[in-house]
């Protein structure tokens, strides 16, 4: 099967697809090249950079944004760049006061780069991971045993290192007296 090279009407309205779908989307989608110059933006991306597509495209992130290189944001920019990995980063931004979760994308033009506000319970979720690693850590460093128990399903056990431990004796015990 021969591919035949698109027209230039074919090449138009994929772009307008594109854009059209990405303007769907609430979040604010970005793509730079490797420089980091603008080359694509959203409605919702140019919301959130308090400007328009036609005055971002083109220009340099760090000019736009008066951001450091050094910035948690500005460092997994570049290293998604040079290490063509995914990074994801939450980060909070004192200009607008509230927290965003940066999901970035490399491909070897550049980054694409999805902006999400994170919401109360976004937030909330974040902490009680958090917390929950923190406790789990905090029973595995007990000397004694402990085991939690689901209360909403009678069966979901979690013990503690050394409580599984002592289980793991008692099964081998029984074993060798049964």
């Amino acid at each position: 099967m021969v591919k035949k090279n698109p027209s230039y009407e074919d090449l138009e309205k994929r772009v307008y697809v594109l854009e059209h779908s990405l303007n769907r989307i609430s979040d604010a989608c970005v793509a730079f090249d490797t420089s980091m110059n603008f080359v694509g933006v959203n409605e919702a991306g140019a919301i959130f950079f308090e400007s328009t597509l036609e005055r971002l495209v083109g220009r340099n992130y760090f000019e736009v944004i008066e951001e450091s290189r050094d910035s948690p944001v500005s460092k997994a920019f570049l290293n998604a760049i040079q290490q063509q990995k995914v990074e994801i980063i939450d980060a909070f931004s004192n200009k607008k006061n509230s927290w965003y979760s940066y999901r970035i994308y490399p491909s070897n033009y550049g980054i694409s780069v999805f902006i999400h506000e994170l919401t109360a319970a976004d937030k909330a979720e974040a902490i009680l991971r958090k917390s929950e690693v923190r406790v789990r850590t905090m029973l595995d460093e007990l000397p004694d045993g402990v085991i939690v128990a689901d209360e909403q399903s009678k069966n979901s056990y979690s013990p503690t290192a050394p409580f599984a431990a002592c289980l793991d004796i008692a099964k081998r015990n029984w074993k060798q007296w049964g």
